[in-house]
């Protein structure tokens, strides 16, 4: 039976803290569930928001999505499947919103674009664009990256970032309470927000969790390490020295550089003993994927 990946999650309250869920494993990516956060900003309305998010998207001459009767996608699919059964009941009960289950809370879609991203937006969605499958070397750069946007969505990275917003006295505080719907938030702050890139320690903390759930899966865990640490000079103890320009990226940048990536990444997945020897599973994946050629 392989081993279940379980997240401890962590509830801080302001003057007050204590723990609301606990797991069993040592191993897990801890994540923190801010209870004052979860007050301003429900799992309902977050749900809400996703709705909209992706109704706008499937507006009409929008974009185009492959078809979930193909067999790329239902490969795609049946690998969110796999890795939401990894996640433990204690991580559950502080992202289901009322409505939905463990079996239809994520939602995958693959977006027909040459764009090399993927990205994910509160309530369960995140996307995949053609463009990021065609650049993956083996179904372990796929599981980590899938990996990498289930942690934005597990940690609430969107959710805490409009809280810190609300909290700095921005007007966006004004949106949120118990009569805001989701599709309202949205509707203010436009789809671009949505869409900004993550802070440093939220996309790393999504790399290792990303990496957690490749281990859990017994994919292996070098996806985030070898997808960013490709044409970079990575040493054999797996860390990446930067160049000139990526130390200056590195330190205005709201993003980490390639090298702190794959140099995090290598030392989160040392951890896990026989790591490297896990399988990359790479002719399934070009398999898989042969119709984007």
């Amino acid at each position: 039976m392989k081993q279940k990946f379980l997240l401890l999650v962590m509830s801080t309250l302001l003057f007050h803290c204590g723990t609301t869920g606990s797991s069993a494993t040592k191993d897990g990516e801890i994540i923190e569930n801010d209870a004052l956060n979860a007050l301003l900003i429900s799992v309902e309305q977050e749900q809400e928001m996703g709705d909209a998010f992706d109704s706008t998207l499937r507006a009409p001459d929008s974009l185009k999505f492959v078809s979930h009767s193909t067999e790329l996608w239902k490969y795609v699919d049946s690998l969110k499947r796999v890795m939401a059964a990894q996640i433990s009941d204690e991580v559950w009960a502080h992202i289901l919103p009322s409505g939905k289950t463990k079996a239809n809370f994520f939602s995958v879609e693959i977006i027909e674009s040459e764009t090399v991203n993927a990205f994910a937006v509160p309530g369960g969605y995140f996307y995949l664009y053609t463009g990021i499958l065609d650049e993956f070397n083996n179904e372990a750069e796929l599981i980590a990256v899938m990996g990498h946007e289930l942690g934005h969505i597990l940690a609430h990275h969107s959710r805490n970032r409009m809280a810190a917003a609300s909290a700095a006295g921005g007007a966006i505080g004004a949106l949120f309470g118990e009569e805001s719907s989701g599709a309202a938030i949205i509707a203010q702050l436009g789809m671009a927000y949505f869409l900004k890139e993550n802070g440093k320690d939220d996309e790393l903390q999504s790399d290792r969790i990303g990496i957690d759930l490749a281990y859990a899966l017994r994919a292996s865990p070098t996806g985030i390490a070898s997808f960013f640490g490709r044409d970079l000079n990575v040493s054999a103890d797996g860390s990446c020295k930067n160049s000139t320009l990526d130390k200056v990226e590195g330190i205005f940048s709201t993003h980490p550089s390639d090298c702190d990536r794959v140099s995090q990444a290598n030392e989160w997945m040392f951890r896990y003993e026989g790591a490297s020897a896990l399988p990359l599973n790479q002719a399934k994946y070009k398999a898989k994927v042969s119709s984007l050629e």
